[in-house]
């Protein structure tokens, strides 16, 4: 409840600062007044002004994410992500068009899961399996912020954008289960790959049995070997 209140208190205070909602007094706005006498309350408008360049940023994580990775069911889930926003965005500027309103808001994202410029660029620059991971990281954090700013339009008076954040919050939970799973995929690989690999560069110690055999089964305990890419993706704390 507390954190309903919280958001919409920031969202009124962004639109009220910008002068697009009526104040009937100094302490005391009226959120569910519509706007230009259409059919959206003063909270509709300021959701669809948040979410629209929150959705926007998704949309360019999924874009850099079809261009760069190799992993079909990571392909597949940034393309379905993409032409779901793309629409949802369309919906929501009619909204706003509807209301005489603009499609943009100033207001900092960053808490409400948006990726900041420098995880933006290491989106860009990071490759394979662990482009991957942070994509998948990166969307999770995002997809849990646009839950956020939708859970309190689940009590919207408008019929249209009640629906909108109910379908929507459904949607991207079961993304994020998806999300999820293919990140436990991707430290699995990663895993392999390492395996692979440091077994090829212990082969020459095949004629000393006794030192192999110690070798390998140090480098098969070695808890920072087998934790590490779970400790770079802070999987401990995303998967809460």
């Amino acid at each position: 409840m507390f954190k309903k209140l919280a958001l919409i208190s920031a969202l009124v205070l962004l639109l009220t600062g910008c002068g697009m909602v009526s104040v009937t007094d100094a302490n005391h706005t009226d959120h569910n007044m519509t706007v230009n006498n259409s059919d959206y309350s003063a909270n509709d408008v300021m959701f669809a002004q948040m979410m629209i360049p929150h959705h926007q940023q998704a949309i360019d994580m999924s874009t850099i994410a079809m261009q760069k990775t190799t992993n079909q069911e990571v392909r597949k889930l940034a393309e379905k992500i993409k032409s779901e926003q793309l629409g949802e965005i369309a919906t929501m500027q009619s909204w706003l068009e509807k209301a005489g309103q603009s499609g943009s808001s100033m207001m900092d994202h960053q808490g409400m899961g948006m990726l900041n410029d420098e995880e933006i660029r290491q989106l860009r620059i990071q490759t394979g399996v662990q482009f991957d991971a942070l994509f998948l990281q990166g969307m999770m954090k995002h997809h849990k912020g646009a839950i956020g700013m939708a859970n309190p339009m689940l009590e919207s008076d408008n019929a249209e954008v009640r629906s909108f954040a109910e379908k929507l919050t459904n949607d991207q939970k079961t993304e994020i289960t998806i999300i999820k799973q293919l990140l436990a995929i991707c430290i699995s690989r990663h895993h392999r790959h390492r395996d692979d690999r440091d077994g090829l560069s212990n082969s020459h110690l095949s004629h000393r049995p006794r030192l192999g055999h110690r070798r390998n089964h140090h480098l098969s305990h070695r808890p920072r070997y087998r934790r590490s890419l779970a400790e770079w993706l802070g999987l401990s704390a995303q998967q809460d």
